[in-house]
C-alpha cells in the first residue's frame, strides 16, 4: 500500500509540471493555506508536519525570464524578475476546549519585485512594479469540531486584501478576496485520516468553488504522505522527534490589484507556479521549530487582466526559477492540545 501512494504521487507531479498552461483543476487564488482549514487539535495522525500557531518566514525566487506566451514575439532583451515573498501568520486560540477548538488569525504576506531587466514591451507596468511590494493582508477564523472518534468538521472563514497599495492593510472592496472553506473529516485510526470538502472563492478577477480531498497516512514510525489535493502532495521521514523531512509538489496562485498611472487604467495580476520542494523541519526548542525550504518553480502563465478602456491585456510566461525558504514557527507541545 505504501508503494502505491508514493509512486502514485510521483506520477502525478511530471503531468502539470512540463505544461505551459495552467489546468483547469487548478484555479486562481487558492494554495495550500486557503484550503488547510486544519489547525492546533487533534485532527491529523501521528508524526504529522506540525501546526503552527506563529510563523515568520522569508521566501526568495532567483532571476526568472519573463518569455512570450502563445505566438507572441517580445523584443530582446526580455524582462527577467526576481521575487522575495515575506510572510506573518498569527492564530491565537479563542477556545481550547476538549472537542472543539475555535482559532483567530493575521496574515501579512508581502512580495517584493526586482526586475534585473526591463524590456522594450509592458515597460510602465514592470517600471510600475519594479521595486514594490505587492501586499496581501487579512484575517480568518477557523473552527473544528469533533462529533466522535471518527469524525471531526473543520472550517475557515477568510479576507485578504491584495494589491500595490502601501501600509500593512487597505480594507477596499478593489483589493478584497473572500474566502470559506469546510472540511468533513474521518479518522477511522491514529495513523489515517481522509476527508472531502469544498471550498468557496470570490475576488476581483472571479469566483469558484472547488472540491477538495484530505488524505493523510503514517505507515511506520518514519515514513508518511500528506496530500491536500489538488494543492499540496508530500512524501514524509520522520528522522526523530525533532527532525521531519519532507519531499513533494505543491501549488500557489495570487491575484493582485494594479494600478498603473503611467497607463492611466487598472489591471488584476494573477500569478500561478508549481513548486517542486525539498523541506525540513527541526525542533530547536520545545515551542519553536526551524523550516529550511528549498527546490524549483515551474511557473504558469502570469495573467494581467486590462480594466479600463485604451489599455490591453496580456500574459508572460516566466522561465523555470530556483528558489529558497527559512522561516521560523511557534507549535504547541501536543500536551498542550486537548
Amino acid at each position: 500500500m505504501k508503494n502505491m501512494l508514493v509512486w502514485c504521487l510521483l506520477a502525478l507531479i511530471p503531468s502539470v509540471v512540463f505544461g505551459q498552461v495552467r489546468p483547469d483543476f487548478f484555479p486562481e487564488d487558492v494554495e495550500p493555506a486557503t484550503l488547510a482549514v486544519g489547525c492546533l487539535c487533534k485532527p491529523g495522525v501521528m508524526n504529522q508536519s506540525r501546526g503552527r500557531g506563529l510563523e515568520l518566514s522569508f521566501l526568495y525566487m532567483f532571476d526568472s525570464p519573463l518569455n512570450a506566451e502563445g505566438d507572441t514575439v517580445l523584443t530582446s532583451p526580455v524582462s527577467e524578475l526576481s521575487l522575495q515573498n515575506f510572510t506573518f501568520k498569527l492564530r491565537l486560540p479563542v477556545v481550547n476546549k476538549p472537542g472543539f477548538k475555535a482559532l483567530f488569525g493575521v496574515v501579512y504576506r508581502p512580495e517584493h519585485y526586482d526586475f534585473s531587466v526591463i524590456g522594450a514591451e509592458y515597460a510602465p507596468i514592470f517600471r510600475h512594479m519594479n521595486g514594490r511590494n505587492l501586499n496581501s493582508s487579512g484575517i480568518e477564523t477557523i473552527l473544528t469540531k469533533s462529533w466522535s472518534e471518527r469524525f471531526y468538521t473543520s472550517s475557515r472563514l477568510r479576507v485578504l486584501y491584495n494589491g500595490d497599495y502601501s501600509g500593512l492593510i487597505k480594507a477596499k472592496s478593489r483589493y478584497a478576496i473572500y474566502s470559506a472553506s469546510l472540511l468533513l473529516g474521518f479518522k477511522k485510526k491514529p495513523t489515517r485520516e481522509w476527508g472531502v470538502g469544498l471550498t468557496f472563492n470570490r475576488s476581483f478577477r472571479s469566483t469558484i468553488a472547488l472540491p477538495f480531498f484530505l488524505y493523510n497516512q503514517t505507515f511506520d514510525e518514519h515514513w508518511g504522505v500528506e496530500m491536500l489535493l489538488p494543492t499540496l502532495m508530500n512524501l514524509r521521514y520522520n528522522l526523530s522527534e525533532k527532525t521531519v523531512l519532507f519531499l513533494g509538489a505543491r501549488y500557489n496562485s495570487r491575484s493582485y490589484a494594479l494600478s498603473v498611472p503611467a497607463t492611466g487604467g487598472t489591471y488584476n495580476l494573477n500569478h500561478s507556479e508549481i513548486r517542486l520542494t525539498a523541506s525540513v523541519e527541526h525542533r530547536i526548542q520545545n515551542w519553536v521549530w526551524l523550516e529550511l525550504d528549498a527546490g524549483t518553480q515551474k511557473h504558469f502563465s502570469t495573467d494581467f487582466e486590462a480594466r479600463g478602456e485604451g489599455i490591453e491585456s496580456f500574459r508572460v510566461e516566466p522561465g523555470m526559477s530556483p528558489y529558497f525558504k527559512i522561516g521560523l514557527f511557534i507549535s504547541p507541545p501536543d500536551s498542550y492540545i486537548k
